[in-house]
């Protein structure tokens, strides 16, 4: 006992002496160094609003007094003594509540948090000041634990989600989890034996164990696992604070921390000091003893390196000042050593700017060197320790103001506290200054006055100037540029490969260069402009560039009206081809059309019923009437004929069609109808609505090679003003919209535009003529409506057709009533240049009674009829005849006589019409091919 006694009494000697030695020395502390721009946030956020966890013991929790109290809490108080703020801990609330808070910045601080990834993104951490290792916790009569590997297969109390279970699964550890609510629940699980061991930070476990008398639990083990560390937690707008924080706990001692932690935590072992305990602590103490004595060695070997190091420093002065002093007599500039003001010492230069001598300016007060106006300005920087350099206005010994540039720096001269100042006689700079600033003047003035944009920008394209037009003209503000503005901002995306090329070219090879890009205005707006552009050199280098954007958009508009006017121009000029080629087609068809149709009538007269030829010859009529309706199509196409036009249900004549269709079809095509039973009535020709859709449908199957699906579709719908903004001809209201879709291969793009000019075909040869589609859109033109087209190569095409609705209109009924041809007995000179006509026309009339003249030419029929005037009751004559036109020898024959009747004949002619024809005194105008019974009428209507 006595030996344990002097061990004892020798630990207690020797810590003394360490205490009296440690104490000699006072712990680390320093006052906390902020910046200026620290400073004066501090100044402006006295008042911190604090919360933190609320039941986190030792770390942060309330007490009965319903305090904030805790490690964290010390650490907050020291932090806020040393920042002279005030801590406004707020009420008690759920620490996720806490944490929304401070995201709302409705909390500034938090005292202790852990860092994790999500947590960083809305706040801000202060450099760990809370760390502790996790330790293993076990009842005292478990069986011994050495390491995290003797835990396998314990039941283990822990929270749910934490990393500790994770680690462990990371670590091929088995465990059976107990579940619990907190700290304190695990360790309390251990302490009933519900869990084997539990795993916590030790500053945790030992303040629960020693507040819960947790009597039978030891701390068994330290882990592997990495230590539980804390920061405080800022709200994330305050980065300045973050710093100001990181820099007070930077001044918290080792001392201090210690204290702070054995105010809350006592960890105690039940067991008494052994032999073994003692020799630990006899050969620490010697330990320390050793590191005590070898520390006073080399502190004394320290001193005497620094005496030698300071001699080697006071040589290298010497020489410094003596290099220094060969440079400050070379200065062209002035400088001068000086104590609050007055002059120590001055070069050479200083005497040069300002007309003083040396001795004059050593002892003067150098503040009389500076304007009056400007030495407020020169005394506040000198008592700052401002060091950069700065403009004022000197004075020279002639009473002169000249531009002035100086520097000053203080410095310790021959055992003083002194100040040295260079000064830069600047008048030559700021006269090139002023030359360059009115010659920039001039340049913006000019700039300005241009009706285009001129800009300047930088190697990397970021707009540095912009004159007055440029803003206007584009929406963008001084603002815009000073904010950063590039030039490939400005430009569309398509563009600005283009734009960076023809920049570094630019750059690269100092050249001007000019190109035509499509432009964005800060509003989106889209416009062409082009770039006129050459390198801004400096000192042989280029610095960037400069040039003109002229907006082209008139130019395109002009030129692209000048494009569509020749556009429709050339198709003017193939609509005149046509309608004359029209014109001849329809007067060669007629006349033979005439002759056919005329014979095959009086041949009908000649035959029998029952007879077999009696057929043929209504197939003959058949033909020859569905080619004169194709030749008033041409002429309706053509413009050169007037359609008649009759209210109509379309559906009717729709489904009529694709019936006719399907019989033609292939079954190879699906034909699908939507029609329904609209009632719609339109104003129309229900032989062309037929031939549109026919032309649709023919084309949709080539299309798709005779394999597919033809779908046509038939409703009423509504169109607003909105919905024909390109249907410049169109007026909103119901129009019968009819669609021909089909799955075929569609229509190139390229070509979608020509797909209704005349004659234009992607048919092979003695496929088409090509004069489909422009035919539908003649009639679709001519009803009141517009066509749309929608095709994707490979996806199909769909014709879309509008049909003005007319209201409230009754369908027309035609009764077809079969009368008797009329017949007469009076002398008909009947004229045609064409033989054969002139002949069936003469028989067709004798059938019908007439007593007939015939005659094929003009001039012989005026020179008979001029002969004997009354021998005639009627003349009836062809227009289109060499020498002497229809209309013409009508008004000879009237000159003649003024009462005869006279029928104009015409297969075509856009010379005469109807109204023409009846203003010339002629009383009947018959379009051929001429048919008995409606000649017989004519003639007994013209007589009567």
């Amino acid at each position: 006992m006595g030996y344990c006694r002097n061990i004892k009494l020798t630990i207690v000697l020797m810590s003394s002496i360490i205490g009296i030695l440690i104490s000699s020395y006072p712990a680390f502390s320093s006052s906390v160094s902020l910046t200026p721009e620290e400073q004066q946030w501090l100044s402006q956020h006295k008042t911190i609003r604090v919360s933190g966890p609320q039941a986190f013991p030792p770390f942060q929790f309330f007490n009965g007094k319903g305090e904030h109290v805790g490690i964290a809490t010390d650490y907050l108080q020291k932090i806020a003594v040393q920042l002279g703020i005030t801590l406004e801990y707020l009420p008690k609330m759920p620490w996720a509540k806490a944490l929304e808070l401070t995201q709302n910045k409705e909390i500034d601080l938090l005292s202790c948090a852990s860092v994790t990834k999500e947590r960083s993104k809305y706040l801000l951490f202060s450099s760990p000041h809370i760390t502790f290792p996790l330790v293993i916790i076990s009842r005292k009569d478990a069986p011994e634990i050495k390491k995290l590997q003797d835990i396998g297969g314990m039941r283990i109390a822990l929270k749910k989600k934490v990393t500790i279970e994770a680690s462990l699964n990371n670590m091929q550890i088995a465990f059976t989890p107990h579940y619990v609510p907190s700290p304190k629940d695990a360790l309390k699980a251990v302490s009933l034996g519900e869990a084997e061991v539990a795993i916590e930070n030790l500053a945790a476990a030992s303040y629960i164990m020693e507040q819960e008398g947790y009597a039978n639990l030891k701390i068994a083990a330290p882990t592997d696992l990495d230590d539980y560390v804390l920061a405080i937690a800022i709200r994330k707008d305050w980065p300045l604070f973050q710093s100001i924080i990181n820099k007070s706990l930077a001044t918290i001692s080792e001392q201090q921390h210690r204290e702070i932690r054995q105010r809350w935590i006592s960890v105690r072992y039940e067991h008494g000091i052994t032999f073994t305990d003692v020799l630990k602590w006899v050969a620490f103490s010697l330990l320390l003893s050793s590191v005590i004595i070898g520390t006073i060695i080399l502190w004394n070997r320290r001193l005497i390196g620094e005496i030698r190091e300071r001699k080697k420093i006071e040589v290298r002065l010497r020489e410094s000042e003596e290099k220094f002093k060969a440079v400050y007599d070379a200065s062209f500039g002035g400088i001068i050593i000086h104590e609050q003001g007055v002059i120590l010492v001055c070069n050479q230069g200083l005497s040069d700017m300002t007309g003083f001598s040396n001795e004059e300016l050593v002892g003067m007060d150098g503040f009389k060197l500076i304007d009056p106006d400007y030495l407020d300005q020169v005394l506040k920087n000198v008592k700052s320790g401002y060091d950069q350099s700065y403009e004022v206005k000197g004075l020279r010994k002639d009473g002169s103001v000249y531009p002035l540039a100086i520097r000053g720096k203080n410095i310790h001269y021959k055992d003083r506290d002194a100040r040295v100042i260079e000064f830069r006689d600047i008048t030559e700079r700021k006269r090139a200054e002023e030359s360059l600033r009115e010659s920039e003047e001039r340049f913006r003035e000019l700039a300005d006055l241009l009706p285009q944009t001129v800009f300047e920008a930088d190697v990397r394209g970021n707009l540095t100037y912009v004159n007055q037009m440029g803003f206007e003209s584009t929406g963008y503000s001084l603002e815009d540029i000073e904010k950063g503005l590039n030039v490939i901002q400005v430009i569309l995306p398509e563009d600005q490969g283009k734009l960076l090329k023809n920049f570094a070219r630019i750059i690269e090879e100092r050249i001007n260069y000019n190109n035509e890009y499509l432009l964005l205005k800060k509003d989106s707006t889209v416009f062409p402009g082009i770039i006129y552009s050459r390198p801004i050199i400096q000192n042989d280098k280029v610095v960037g560039l400069r040039g003109i954007v002229a907006d082209i958009s008139d130019r395109k508009r002009i030129e692209e009206e000048k494009e569509e006017l020749q556009s429709q121009l050339r198709q003017t000029y193939k609509m005149e081809a046509i309608g004359t080629m029209a014109g001849g087609i329809a007067h060669d068809f007629n006349n033979m059309l005439a002759i056919i149709i005329g014979n095959a009538d009086m041949a009908l007269d000649d035959i029998t019923e029952g007879h077999p030829g009696r057929y043929n010859i209504n197939q003959i009529m058949q033909a020859s009437q569905r080619l004169k309706d194709l030749v008033k199509q041409i002429l309706t196409f053509s413009r050169q004929a007037d359609q008649k036009l009759f209210p109509l249900k379309i559906c009717p004549i729709i489904k009529d069609s694709l019936k006719l269709l399907r019989s033609t079809t292939p079954t190879t095509v699906s034909i699908v109808q939507n029609i329904g039973q609209e009632r719609s009535k339109i104003m129309a020709d229900s032989t062309q609505i037929t031939q549109v859709l026919m032309n649709l449908c023919s084309n949709a199957i080539y299309a798709m090679d005779e394999k597919g699906t033809l779908e046509v579709t038939g409703t009423m719908v509504e169109l607003k003003a909105a919905d024909i903004v390109h249907q410049p001809d169109i007026k909103p209201g119901h129009y019968f919209k009819l669609s021909v879709s089909d799955t075929g291969t569609g229509i190139p793009r390229e070509i979608q535009e020509q797909i209704f000019d005349p004659f234009y075909t992607t048919k092979e040869v003695n496929e088409g003529t090509g004069m489909g589609l422009s035919m539908v859109l003649g009639i679709v033109k001519s009803h009141g409506g517009f066509i749309q087209v929608v095709s994707e190569p490979g996806e199909g095409t769909i014709f879309t057709i509008y049909f003005p609705v007319i209201a409230d209109a009754q369908v027309q009924e035609i009764e077809e009533v079969i009368e008797d041809i009329p017949q007469g007995k009076e002398r008909i000179l009947f004229v045609d240049d064409e033989e054969m006509l002139a002949i069936l026309g003469g028989r067709m009339l004798e059938r019908l009674g007439y007593e007939v003249t015939v005659n094929s030419s003009s001039n012989d029929a005026l020179e008979t009829f001029k002969a004997n005037p009354e021998k005639f009751d009627m003349v009836i004559t062809d227009q289109s005849m060499p020498n002497m036109s229809g209309a013409e020898l009508a008004v000879e024959l009237l000159k003649t006589r003024p009462d005869i009747p006279i029928i104009l004949c015409t297969g075509y002619s856009k010379k005469i019409s109807e109204e023409e024809a009846k203003r010339l005194g002629i009383r009947k105008y018959l379009i051929k091919p001429l048919e008995r019974r409606q000649l017989a009428k004519f003639v007994r209507e013209a007589l009567e």
